[in-house]
């Protein structure tokens, strides 16, 4: 069982701005995978596929961004998941670079409030996330009208093409593991998005 979770607030205002890449993401997974949300047994809206042989839960927190921690912790009671092997968080991350994708094993909420949410009710920090790059076009405390912004019209190609490699990475966290997905993902662009082939028999 892996737990995916996308990170974002409800409701139509925020549908398209900078903190909501969590959910985009996961639509994009919806689409490919042909796959439907619908209310869980908790604070969350829920997707469930087996991907190649694991079984996935797609998970969009409702409580809102600063609450998001109530909604993993739900899902987690309900799927039993290991937070430390088996959840992988999508979220926005104002350090990187607009378009840049970077998966890790686990560290600090870097400032994100749903991330520390998270980490504070799982009481862990050996959590995966996916951290997708809105970059930091904003002035000294102008943080939470920047992530709660839509992004440009100049931004929005760039912005998908990002989505798409989280996805990837996201259903190659799923099939392949953190470690291997980690190897495998992070060292792609954004133009160079989709899943690698396969390695070829043999020794490489």
């Amino acid at each position: 069982m892996k737990l995916i979770v996308g990170l974002g607030n409800p409701g139509p205002r925020y549908t398209f701005t900078r903190h909501n890449i969590g959910w985009r993401v996961l639509d994009a997974i919806a689409v490919k995978e042909d796959i439907q949300f619908k209310p869980g047994k908790g604070d969350y809206l829920l997707a469930r596929k087996m991907i190649g042989k694991t079984d996935c839960a797609f998970i969009k927190p409702m409580t809102f961004m600063n609450d998001s921690g109530i909604a993993v912790a739900q899902a987690l009671d309900i799927f039993r998941a290991d937070p430390g092997r088996d959840i992988l968080i999508i979220l926005d991350e104002f350090q990187l670079p607009l378009g840049s994708v970077k998966l890790k094993a686990m560290g600090g909420d870097g400032g994100h409030n749903g991330l520390a949410s998270i980490l504070y009710y799982l009481e862990t920090e050996r959590v995966a996330r996916l951290r997708c790059g809105i970059d930091k076009n904003f002035e000294d405390g102008r943080l939470v009208d920047y992530v709660l912004s839509p992004f440009t019209d100049d931004e929005e190609p760039i912005v998908e093409d990002m989505v798409t490699l989280a996805r990837d990475t996201a259903l190659g966290f799923a099939t392949m593991g953190t470690v291997r997905a980690m190897n495998t993902f992070n060292q792609l662009s954004p133009s160079k998005k989709g899943f690698p082939p396969e390695p070829k028999s043999g020794n490489q």
